[in-house]
């Protein structure tokens, strides 16, 4: 942010700032006589014409032809969020219906995460984005292991959060369902309220321990915790709702440019990528155009806030629009409903 304030005058942040409203309303080339109307001071449009001319050699502006007016780039809504007085807020109305709908389905998480990708969209009138809680973020709650073969036995690790997480495991001895409770309820006790990394971490340090001290149920114990808590347990599902708003943007009229977009967003892949590296960063994150480091979303920004199950991160939600989204409302949106979900949860 100092960078911006020591490149640019107050004239020159206020004609800046006034393009960007400009082209995000209206969603084309701004022109020095629309600025020279709009500005506090009166300014001619030659004047208005300098300041632009300084402000596109400095990368903040591009013009798409000659004689036409001129475009934001990334370096300009990065200024423009960057440089907001205060964090957004919705009105309080909006607060109220959101946490209505929203506590309809406290008790179910899987209910309550596609249900927030839906309301994301429809408020903001974009894409919502909701990432389920990662596997390296699971507190355990619960487990059990279920006989469903000779030496087959399914897993299922129920969060804190209420998340659940399942595993085929493959043993080399048969077990049967009473002797599979019992090393249930042990893991249970030994575990419960650790995250899957500390248990990790516990369970080698117990492999470590002097063996002939293990009884029977200790050693199974210790064998069922090598095979289940080890690798990743497959959850991190995707919702998203309202992925044909962005199509009524003229920015994604060219149907190569669209058909990309879509298939990007179907493959999922590239969108678990950001919202993971968004998770580290907590709080309100927002990524424009280049910074997502990927070409398919360079006419995209993200808006996108975490959710915690008390002081562990869980997931990422976001808001998927253009560039020139409106950003006030996507960071209210975001900064609100993070918070309210992660209450629920906690």
């Amino acid at each position: 942010m100092v960078i911006y304030r020591h490149q640019l005058d107050k004239r020159g942040r206020e004609i800046l700032r006034i393009i960007i409203r400009n082209f995000i309303d209206k969603g084309e080339p701004v022109g020095s006589r629309t600025v020279s109307k709009l500005i506090s001071k009166t300014a001619s449009p030659a004047t208005v014409r300098n300041v632009m001319a300084d402000l596109e050699e400095m990368g903040f502006l591009y013009q798409p032809h000659t004689s036409a007016g001129r475009i934001p780039t990334d370096l300009a809504y990065r200024f423009y969020v960057d440089t907001f007085e205060g964090m957004p807020s919705l009105p309080s109305s909006e607060k109220k219906f959101i946490n209505r709908i929203l506590e309809k389905f406290s008790g179910e998480i899987d209910q309550l995460l596609p249900m927030t990708s839906r309301y994301l969209s429809v408020y903001s009138g974009n894409i919502g984005i909701v990432m389920s809680p990662r596997a390296s973020s699971i507190v355990l709650r619960r487990i059990h292991l279920i006989r469903i073969g000779e030496n087959k036995i399914l897993t299922l690790i129920v969060s804190m959060s209420g998340t659940v997480y399942e595993k085929i495991i493959n043993v080399e001895e048969s077990f049967t369902q009473d002797e599979l409770d019992r090393i249930s309820k042990y893991l249970v006790s030994k575990f419960r309220g650790y995250r899957l990394t500390e248990i990790r971490n516990k369970v080698k340090k117990m492999m470590g321990e002097e063996r002939s001290l293990y009884d029977k149920l200790m050693k199974n114990a210790i064998y069922f915790s090598r095979k289940t808590f080890a690798g990743e347990y497959q959850k991190g599902d995707l919702y998203l709702y309202g992925t044909l708003n962005i199509v009524d943007y003229p920015e994604f009229s060219d149907i190569r440019k669209i058909k990309r977009l879509m298939e990007t967003l179907e493959e999922k892949n590239k969108l678990l990528k950001i919202l993971n590296q968004c998770v580290e960063g907590g709080d309100i994150n927002i990524l424009i155009g280049a910074e997502t480091q990927f070409e398919d979303f360079e006419e995209c920004s993200f808006v996108t806030g975490t959710y915690s199950y008390r002081d562990t991160a869980l997931g990422t939600l976001a808001v998927l629009g253009p560039r020139r989204m409106k950003y006030p409302r996507a960071i209210a949106l975001v900064d609100y409903i993070s918070k309210r979900l992660s209450q629920m949860i906690s």
